[in-house]
Parts: structure tokens; sequence; C-alpha cells
């Protein structure tokens, strides 16, 4: 990765980014809905649930596939 263009290495991380935040919310919906039992009429359950695993799946993900603009 330290040879490719710089523009390359942008839309590279922005389909790493769309990818993961697919599974992301995949893995939320699983969750919530089998593991949790929290249904959707419980609108701010959803929202606060949503927003912590997204956050932590985020960061985690953005780990190991952030490709660095940086030429070292």
């Amino acid at each position: 990765m330290k040879f490719l263009p710089w523009a390359f290495k942008i839309i590279l991380n922005i389909v790493f980014y769309i990818i993961y935040s697919i599974i992301s919310l995949f893995l939320v919906w699983f969750l919530l809905t089998n593991i949790f039992n929290i249904g959707y009429d419980d609108a701010n359950k959803v929202w606060y649930v949503v927003l912590v695993f997204i956050l932590i799946i985020t960061f985690i993900f953005r780990k190991f596939f952030y490709i660095s603009l940086k030429n070292n």
C-alpha cells in the first residue's frame, strides 16, 4: 500500500467504510432483535443501543481496515 496513489487510497478508505458500516448495521440489527429482544416500539432504547454499538464496531473496524495516506 506504500506506493499506491493518494486518490486511490482515499477511494479504498471510502469503500472499506461503506462495507464495515453495512456489516455493523447488520450486527446491531441481529443483536437488537435476537439477543436483547428490543422491539422497534421502544424508540429511545433502540437509538441509544444503536449509537453505542455502531461506535464500538466502527472503532474496531477502522483499526484493521484504515489505509494511511502517508507514504511510510
